[in-house]
């Protein structure tokens, strides 16, 4: 499940946190926290962030404050959290009137909470859903590649059975793949096992271009290689 900003304000020091503005962008999703402490950092902004910071480098320019709360939101960014008892005094109105306008959540930070009390929960929170994620992906992955096995070894048998099987795996029948099957001209087993290793994930990172379509797995000591008629395979990732 992603981290949400509406799920964050649940974690550590941002659930003593107050939102003050932005409450219809509380879905955006965070994949990354950092410090803001550099009037420049609206250069450095990325996807899915949310920035933590007291303003001290934008405390005297409340022009600067502003472009920061658009910058933020206008790069897909997740949140501001700003502590400004300390520099800013309040949260000033022209950055809460920015943040409703670009419906960017933007969070007020009791003086009285450190930023690891923010950062920290967050990105282990963060890091345990991501880790969810790659084993969810990594099971799905050999659970393709099982069922593309299962049809060279066994044929197609009961259709129906085999196509609810594919639709659990989002791979559609109706389309045409191709198959490739290769062996590794080369002595020993561990040169193999290389070879298919390299080839399964030239094929796995084609699965960005084509969606969730690719197979690949072992036959025989072979390689096989599953993906739509059509697809084309990275030539830079076999470089």
């Amino acid at each position: 499940m992603l981290i949400t900003v509406r799920r964050a304000l649940g974690f550590g020091g941002l659930s003593r946190s107050r939102l003050v503005a932005g409450e219809k962008g509380l879905d955006r999703v965070v994949e990354f926290v950092d410090i803001m402490e550099v009037p420049d950092v609206t250069d450095w902004l990325r996807p899915r962030e949310l920035l933590v910071t007291c303003a001290y480098a934008i405390r005297e320019d409340p022009a600067a404050q502003v472009r920061l709360v658009r910058a933020l939101a206008r790069s897909d960014g997740a949140g501001l959290a700003v502590k400004p008892s300390r520099f800013l005094g309040t949260m000033p109105k022209a950055m809460i009137d920015a943040a409703n306008e670009e419906n960017l959540p933007l969070i007020e930070i009791p003086g009285s909470i450190p930023f690891i009390e923010i950062t920290h929960p967050l990105l282990s929170a963060i890091l345990s859903e991501q880790v969810k994620t790659n084993a969810l992906k990594e099971t799905q992955w050999r659970m393709k590649g099982d069922f593309f096995a299962d049809i060279l070894k066994n044929g197609c048998g009961a259709i129906a059975v085999q196509e609810a099987k594919a639709r659990a795996l989002g791979i559609e029948l109706s389309k045409p793949y191709v198959v490739v099957v290769a062996r590794a001209l080369c002595n020993g087993d561990r040169d193999g096992m290389v070879l298919n290793r390299l080839l399964a994930e030239i094929v796995r990172e084609s699965e960005t271009e084509v969606g969730e379509q690719c197979a690949a797995f072992e036959h025989d000591g072979s390689f096989v290689g599953v993906w739509p008629a059509g697809a084309s395979i990275d030539r830079k990732s076999v470089v």
